[in-house]
């Protein structure tokens, strides 16, 4: 049953002149469309949440906490804004018979979007400081606890004054199927808003990512350059080493075999603590033909200490290697991350500044809100792309789903 309120906006002109409302495609496609993402966005966040909070191995990792914290921002734009505007499509204008109901889904979508842009930027933060920082500092759970106590309050200090009345009271935007801030009624708070988002939290989210990037790409040049010196310092000692092995063989025809065996041990401890055992045995003729005898008289701990060493540094070097591997992704998934939010929420913005008041098309409002909408469903699927263990998790916890 239709409230008077909603009943005299459906009858007065603005709806009547409002052609989109009345072309025979647009319902199917409003709903179908909002229905997508709005499953969508509620599946993968909350898929998310459930398997770090499962997975013991994702769950200590502290800043998957910052990952939650952002799944649940985007939930809340998802239940808190998204689902009564799913509703308001099958009965439209509902908004206006409560003013306050009104007020607290507009504070809800502000707080989503606010929080988003908050969340991103701690995790950005909590990436930087554990590069550039991590001899220095050592981030604990407090410290991840009092980065997302403080997002929440840098958020709701953001929502307040829409929800209270204070500036851009939260309204019914003719068209759009939202309560939204009249930004009209108060351009100081939307350029707070829009400053604090563009000129503060975007810039501060791309340095952080840039320098991330630029560190392992450094890092990944030096690291060829170490490989290159020591593979030339490799072939000049084996070179050497052949060499000396010549002259041997010319002047010392009849020296014994025991001769021989002493001769090769002190050769490998030598060798030994530059290169690994498997290339003298390759590069060295004395140590292809003696190499038998010298396992069966003497076991030289020179040879073993050499072949520690090389394992030691392959292995070493393999890990080096994958923290490389891992904070790329983590560079560029956060890159994506910043690109897909400012595409997805700076239409809203646009379509309603605070310098006019005129009524937008339903078409261009609806895909400005729609749009912004996505942005809680690409932020769970690019983490989950860019993480193999988060995504290998999530694939196991819920595998009953395409079964």
């Amino acid at each position: 049953m239709a409230c008077p309120k909603q009943v005299e906006w459906q009858r007065s002109h603005r709806y009547i002149e409002f052609e989109d409302y009345h072309r025979p495609f647009l319902f199917p496609l409003e709903f179908m469309s909002l229905a997508i993402v709005l499953v969508l966005a509620v599946l993968f966040n909350f898929a998310t949440i459930i398997t770090i909070l499962r997975v013991p191995s994702l769950r200590q990792k502290l800043g998957n906490m910052l990952i939650i914290n952002l799944c649940v921002m985007d939930l809340i734009t998802s239940l808190g804004s998204m689902l009564f505007s799913f509703i308001d499509i099958f009965y439209e204008g509902y908004f206006l018979c409560a003013e306050a109901f009104c007020r607290i889904q507009g504070g809800l979508a502000v707080l989503g979007c606010f929080g988003n842009f908050a969340a991103i930027l701690l995790i950005a933060l909590h990436q930087f400081i554990g590069v550039f920082a991590a001899d220095k500092t050592t981030i604990t759970s407090k410290h991840i606890g009092l980065m997302i106590v403080g997002c929440w309050v840098f958020t709701l200090a953001m929502v307040i004054p829409s929800v209270t009345g204070i500036a851009a009271t939260s309204v019914y935007t003719h068209g759009n199927h939202h309560c939204s801030p009249t930004w009209v009624q108060s351009c100081p708070y939307y350029i707070t808003c829009v400053s604090i988002i563009y000129v503060i939290t975007l810039p501060s989210i791309i340095i952080c990512y840039c320098t991330l990037y630029w560190k392992v790409k450094t890092s990944r040049e030096q690291l060829v350059i170490h490989e290159d010196k020591v593979q030339m310092d490799d072939r000049n000692l084996i070179s050497k080493d052949q060499g000396t092995t010549s002259t041997r063989t010319k002047h010392d025809t009849s020296t014994t075999d025991q001769a021989i065996i002493n001769d090769l041990s002190d050769s490998s401890s030598h060798l030994n603590s530059e290169v690994s055992m498997t290339v003298v045995k390759n590069s060295s003729p004395y140590s292809q033909a003696s190499y038998k005898k010298l396992s069966a008289v003497k076991k030289s701990g020179s040879c073993q200490s050499g072949t520690s060493k090389t394992k030691s540094a392959t292995s070493a070097k393999k890990k080096v290697t994958q923290s490389h591997e891992v904070h790329f992704r983590i560079a560029l998934a956060g890159g994506l991350l910043c690109v897909t939010t400012v595409v997805c929420w700076t239409p809203f913005f646009v379509v309603y500044p605070c310098i006019r008041n005129e009524e937008n098309s339903h078409t261009l409002s609806v895909s400005a809100m729609w749009l912004a909408y996505t942005n809680s469903v690409l932020d769970p699927i690019i983490y989950a792309i860019f993480d193999k263990k988060l995504r290998k998790a999530i694939l196991n916890h819920f595998h009953f789903l395409w079964r």
